[in-house]
């Protein structure tokens, strides 16, 4: 059963990815609890919030990166990150437990629905030996 909820649950992230994203209002009114009637709010809040996806899309080539370099000279690759969503898509990237040797340009991206950023990944080994990084 768990493998079908999360088939359905993927099936409809795509559907609502593809349609325009939903606006939503709401009004809070802040009243007086009294048995008099007919007193105005004492304050009223609109509220607004757009719902949507951000959707993520790494083509499938690029899920391992191999970057190889010699001692303090810099290998460097590009990412193509694409937001297939119906609002933008905002990253935050870094490498937290390799930032002496790995550097992730730039280190914040918001992506519109439907457009693409390229991000770039640099590798600077500071020391000999081979070394690997196997997820970002």
């Amino acid at each position: 059963m768990i493998g079908i909820y999360i088939y359905v649950y993927l099936i409809l992230l795509t559907a609502l990815a593809q349609n325009p994203p939903d606006e939503m209002t709401a009004r809070i009114d802040i009243d007086v609890d009294t048995p008099t009637a007919n007193i105005p709010p004492l304050r009223t809040i609109d509220l607004q919030a757009i719902v949507g996806v951000a959707r993520l899309h790494i083509p499938k080539y690029l899920e391992m990166i191999k970057l190889e370099s010699t001692v303090r000279q810099a290998a460097r690759d590009s990412i193509a990150l694409k937001n297939f969503g119906n609002i933008d898509l905002k990253i935050s990237l870094n490498i937290p437990d390799y930032e002496d040797v790995f550097r992730v340009r730039p280190k914040q991206v918001t992506i519109p629905p439907g457009q693409e950023n390229e991000v770039m990944v640099e590798f600077f080994p500071l020391e000999s030996g081979k070394k690997s990084l196997e997820r970002l």
